[in-house]
């Protein structure tokens, strides 16, 4: 997805500069459904775009639909039970919603999956990130997340949308999740 977002950015104009990052994000939202916040950073695409050459009101609102357009057939071609089974659909996204927020279950007397206090959840959820999932040694994880740190400073002072571009996407799915209780992290992997 970054990929087609960072061709997008500097692209020429072309019609297939904001198709590519849809299609990546209607692929991501088919194999994981909170991969749908990727729509944020082709938004924040379009915003970049307007800034530097405001097209008229008309191609801005046409280049949203079919983007948005775009993802969504993306998303039904690769999951196309979400219209074909819908009520089935519906009742598993409704299940797994009201599991995750409320509790995975009890094993020998204690929920060990289960975090009640949202803040204890966002600072696990940000201590896995950032000491965990880079690496199992502490120091490589240390040198992973500063070498990260510096090139968003970096990033930010030379492209400011495209910072917010790239880490709006991790904030909005950690600041969800922390209204979760079930803490399992394989749902950070998408």
């Amino acid at each position: 997805f970054l990929w087609f977002l960072v061709i997008a950015w500097d692209a020429p104009e072309s019609r297939w500069r904001m198709v590519l990052p849809a299609v990546a994000a209607g692929l991501a939202t088919a194999t994981k459904y909170q991969g749908a916040v990727l729509l944020v950073p082709v938004v924040v695409l379009f915003v970049k775009r307007w800034r530097d050459a405001p097209p008229t009101l008309a191609t801005q609102v046409r280049g949203v639909i079919i983007s948005v357009t775009v993802f969504v057939v993306t998303f039904l071609v690769i999951t196309p039970g979400a219209v074909l089974q819908r009520s089935g659909f519906i009742a598993s996204v409704s299940y797994e919603n009201h599991h995750y927020r409320t509790t995975h279950g009890t094993f020998k007397g204690v929920t060990p999956y289960d975090i009640h206090d949202h803040l204890t959840y966002l600072w696990r959820l940000t201590r896995y990130v950032v000491i965990s999932l880079p690496s199992q040694s502490p120091l490589i994880s240390t040198l992973v997340i500063a070498l990260a740190v510096l090139g968003l400073v970096t990033l930010a002072h030379r492209e400011p949308l495209v910072a917010v571009a790239v880490i709006l996407p991790g904030v909005i799915v950690a600041l969800y999740y922390s209204t979760l209780v079930v803490f399992i992290i394989r749902n950070l992997l998408f």
